[in-house]
C-alpha cells in the first residue's frame, strides 16, 4: 500500500517529507441532474417536516430527531443505524449544514457557508466553548451518537435557545430517562468495524425507569488507525482513540416538579490531524448540569445550573519538525438559565434570563534546539461575562396564519486576566487595552401562512450582532496552515452585524413532500484577517502576519431545497440540494463557501429488511478565496450503499447492518476539507446492535 504523508502548505522547512496528489478524472453523472439536482432545483425546502412513517430518523428542515432505543421491545425504524455512525453523520442530514474536515475526527459544522464563531453549538441549551485555537475540538465532538436525541438549527435570532451569532445556532439535545408506571430495564449493546481506517468500536446504553425516578447511562469507545484515501493511499497522522461516557437522572419531586441531572465525560487521545502541522495528545471534556422543571397549568418554569471544563493539548512530538512546540488550551464555562413559558389557546409566551462566565487560556512553548524554551500566551486568559434577557411570542392571527416575534439583548465584557497578555498587546502597538465591553441586541419575526391544506408560505426577517471570538479579539500569533499566515486579534473590533431575510414555500400530497427556501444576508462590519505589513511572523517560514479587522460589509445569498416521493409502501425517494454564494465589500469571494451540493436517496424498507442507495454529489468550486489559501476544487459524485436486517426474539431485537461508503473508491476532496485533505476511500462498515426491554 502506498502512503500519503499529507503535508499541508506550511512554513518552509517546518516539515520534511513529500505530498502525493492523484490526478482526478470525475465521471459525468447524468443521473445527478435527471433524478437529483433538477427536481431539487425546481422544488426546494422550508418549514414543514418530511417525516417517513415509523422512521428510525425523522428528517426536517432544521431538525433531525434520532431514535435507536428499544420501543415496546422492538427497534423501530425504516433504515439501519450502524455503530460506526457518529454525530457528523446526523449533522449532514440538516438542510444548510456542511462540515469542515481536518482529518476524519471532530469535523467542524458549517451552516449556509458560515462556520466557527458565526455558528455556535449548544448542548441542552448550555453555552460551551472549545479550548483549541485551531478549532480541532468543536463542541459537537463531545457528544456521542448513541446519546443524541435531536439536532436543531435555531434561526430565531431573539430566541432563548439562540446565541448572538451571524447565521444561526446548532442546538444538540441528548437523551434523558423517562418515567414508567411499572419498573423496567431497557438497553442496547453493540459493536462494529470500519475498514477504511481499521476502526473498532463498541457502545452501550441502559435505562431504568420507575414511577418517580429514572436513570440512563451510555458509553462509546472507538479506536482507529490511519485511514485510506481513494486508490488505496494511506493518509498518515489520521489515527485516533476516543471514549465517551454519559449519565442522566430524573426524579419526580411532586406532581408538578421534575429534577434532572446530567454528566458527560469525553476523552480523545492520540488524535492525528493530517491537514494540520500538529496533532492532539489529549482532548478532555467534562460537561454537567442540574435543572428543575415545574409545570403548573399552562405555565412551565425551568431553572438550570451548568458547567463545562475543556482541556485540549496540541503537540507535534510525532512529526518531523525543525522546532518542537507544545500548545495546551483550557476553556471553563459556568452558567445559569431561568426560563418561563406560558401556552394559551392561540398564544405562546416565553421569557428567559441567561448568565454565563467563560475563561479561555491557551499557551505555546517553543523548544529551539540548544536554546532556552520560548513561551507566549496565544489566548491571554480571557474572562468573559455575559447576561442575556430574551422574550418571544407566537400568536395565531387567524385559523391559517401565525406570527412569531422575539427579541433579546446581551450585555457583557471580556477582560484579560494575565498581565503577560496585556504586555503582548502592547508589544504590537495595541496600548491601553485590557479588554472590551459589548451590548448586543437581536430581534426576529416570522410570518407563516397556510395557503391551502397542502401549501404553506413563510417569511422571516432577523437582525443580530455578535462580538468577536477569543481568537478574533485576543488571539496572538495563531498560525493558519491553509494560507500560511500568523493571525493576531484586536479587542477594539466593532461588533459584526447581520440582517437576514428568507422566504419559502412547502407542499405535501398523498405521496409527495416538497419545499423551497431562499435566503439573503447583509453583514456590516464583517470580521476577517488581512495582511499587516511591517510585522514579522512568529512561525518559522510563515508568509507574514494577518490582523483581524472589520470590512465594511459582506453579503450572502443561497437556497435549500428538498423533494420526497413515496413510490409505494416500501420504496421511497428523497433528494435535497443546497447552495450559498457570498462576497465581501471588495467583491472577493468569502472563505470556506461550499459549492452546489445534492444528496439523493432511494430506500427500500419492510418489517425486516432495509436497503438504501445514496448518491452524494458536489459541483466544482471555481470561485475560491485565493488570499485565504484556497484553490479551485473539482466536483465529485460518491455512491453509498446501506443494507440492514432486524428481527425480534421475545423482547430482544437484533439488528445487523453493513454499509459501503464511497463504493467506487473515488479519490476526491471537498472544498471545505482543510488544505484539500483527501477524503476516505472505499469503506465497508459492519455493526451489530442488540436491544432489549
Amino acid at each position: 500500500m502506498n502512503k500519503i504523508n499529507f503535508i499541508p502548505p506550511t512554513p518552509s522547512g517546518y516539515w520534511e517529507g513529500s505530498i502525493y496528489y492523484k490526478n482526478i478524472k470525475m465521471k459525468n453523472f447524468v443521473s445527478l441532474f435527471l433524478i437529483g439536482l433538477w427536481p431539487a432545483l425546481m422544488l426546494a425546502q422550508p418549514s414543514l417536516s418530511v417525516q417517513p412513517k415509523d422512521s428510525l430518523r425523522t428528517y426536517q428542515l432544521e431538525t433531525v430527531t434520532v431514535s435507536n432505543e428499544a420501543i415496546d421491545g422492538v427497534v423501530k425504524g425504516t433504515q439501519s443505524q450502524l455503530t460506526t455512525d457518529n454525530v457528523e453523520h446526523f449533522l449532514k442530514k440538516l438542510y444548510g449544514v456542511d462540515l469542515i474536515n481536518r482529518g476524519v475526527y471532530a469535523a467542524e459544522p458549517v451552516y449556509r457557508g458560515m462556520s466557527g464563531e458565526r455558528v455556535p453549538v449548544t448542548i441542552n441549551n448550555m453555552k460551551i466553548f472549545g479550548a483549541c485555537t485551531d478549532k480541532m475540538d468543536p463542541v459537537n465532538s463531545y457528544v456521542s451518537a448513541n446519546n443524541l436525541k435531536s439536532i436543531k438549527v435555531v434561526k430565531d435570532a431573539g430566541s432563548a435557545e439562540s446565541m448572538n451569532s451571524t447565521s444561526g445556532v446548532i442546538a444538540f439535545k441528548t437523551k434523558m430517562p423517562v418515567f414508567s408506571n411499572q419498573p423496567k430495564w431497557s438497553g442496547q449493546l453493540g459493536g462494529g468495524y470500519r475498514s477504511v481506517n481499521a476502526e473498532y468500536n463498541g457502545q452501550f446504553s441502559t435505562s431504568y425507569s420507575a414511577a418517580n425516578w429514572a436513570i440512563r447511562s451510555n458509553g462509546t469507545y472507538r479506536k482507529a488507525e490511519n485511514y485510506v484515501a481513494g486508490g488505496g493511499k494511506e493518509v498518515l497522522f489520521s489515527q485516533y482513540e476516543k471514549t465517551n461516557l454519559a449519565v442522566s437522572a430524573s426524579s419526580l419531586l411532586n406532581e408538578h416538579t421534575i429534577l434532572n441531572a446530567g454528566y458527560i465525560f469525553d476523552l480523545a487521545q492520540n488524535v492525528g490531524y493530517p491537514a494540520l502541522p500538529m496533532d492532539v495528545s489529549t482532548a478532555r471534556g467534562n460537561i454537567y448540569s442540574v435543572s428543575m422543571n415545574n409545570y403548573v397549568g399552562n405555565n412551565q418554569f425551568e431553572v438550570k445550573l451548568y458547567g463545562s471544563n475543556i482541556l485540549h493539548v496540541m503537540d507535534d512530538s510525532q512529526r518531523t519538525v525543525i522546532m518542537r512546540m507544545d500548545m495546551p488550551g483550557w476553556s471553563n464555562t459556568y452558567g445559569a438559565i431561568l426560563n418561563w413559558t406560558k401556552e394559551l389557546e392561540k398564544n405562546t409566551w416565553s421569557t428567559s434570563l441567561d448568565y454565563y462566565i467563560n475563561q479561555s487560556r491557551a499557551e505555546m512553548t517553543m523548544f529551539p534546539e540548544g536554546e532556552i524554551p520560548m513561551y507566549m500566551l496565544t489566548w491571554p486568559d480571557v474572562l468573559k461575562n455575559s447576561i442575556t434577557i430574551a422574550f418571544s411570542n407566537k400568536r395565531m392571527l387567524a385559523e391559517n396564519t401565525s406570527l412569531a416575534l422575539s427579541a433579546k439583548i446581551e450585555l457583557g465584557s471580556n477582560k484579560i486576566k494575565d498581565e503577560f497578555g496585556v504586555k503582548q498587546l502592547q508589544a504590537i502597538g495595541i496600548l491601553g487595552v485590557t479588554g472590551n465591553e459589548f451590548v448586543l441586541p437581536s430581534v426576529s419575526t416570522e410570518f407563516v401562512q397556510h395557503i391551502s391544506l397542502n401549501l404553506d408560505w413563510n417569511i422571516m426577517a432577523a437582525f443580530g450582532q455578535r462580538q468577536g471570538s477569543v481568537s478574533e479579539g485576543f488571539g496572538y500569533y495563531l498560525f493558519n496552515s491553509q494560507d500560511n499566515y500568523d493571525y493576531i486579534g484586536d479587542p477594539r473590533l466593532a461588533t459584526e452585524t447581520t440582517y437576514r431575510l428568507e422566504t419559502g414555500l412547502s407542499g405535501s400530497g398523498k405521496k409527495t413532500d416538497w419545499s423551497m427556501q431562499v435566503f439573503g444576508y447583509h453583514i456590516p462590519n464583517y470580521i476577517i484577517g488581512v495582511i499587516k505589513e511591517g510585522y514579522s511572523p512568529m512561525t518559522i517560514g510563515a508568509s507574514g502576519v494577518k490582523f483581524y479587522i472589520n470590512l465594511p460589509y459582506a453579503q450572502m445569498v443561497g437556497f435549500e431545497g428538498g423533494l420526497g416521493y413515496k413510490l409505494n409502501k416500501v420504496l421511497n425517494f428523497n433528494t435535497q440540494v443546497q447552495y450559498t454564494y457570498g462576497v465581501d465589500s471588495n467583491d472577493e469571494p468569502l472563505p470556506l463557501l461550499p459549492p452546489l451540493k445534492n444528496t439523493t436517496q432511494i430506500d427500500f424498507n419492510n418489517s425486516k429488511w432495509s436497503v438504501g442507495v445514496e448518491l452524494r454529489s458536489a459541483l466544482a468550486q471555481n470561485n475560491p478565496r485565493v488570499g485565504f489559501g484556497e484553490t479551485a476544487t473539482p466536483g465529485y459524485s460518491i455512491f453509498n450503499l446501506d443494507v440492514g436486517y432486524k428481527f425480534l426474539i421475545s423482547n430482544t431485537a437484533l439488528q445487523l447492518s453493513v454499509q459501503a461508503k464511497n463504493l467506487l473508491d473515488q479519490y476526491y476532496w471537498d472544498h471545505l476539507d482543510f488544505n484539500n485533505i483527501p477524503s476516505p476511500g472505499r469503506s465497508l462498515n459492519f455493526s451489530i446492535l442488540i436491544s432489549w426491554k
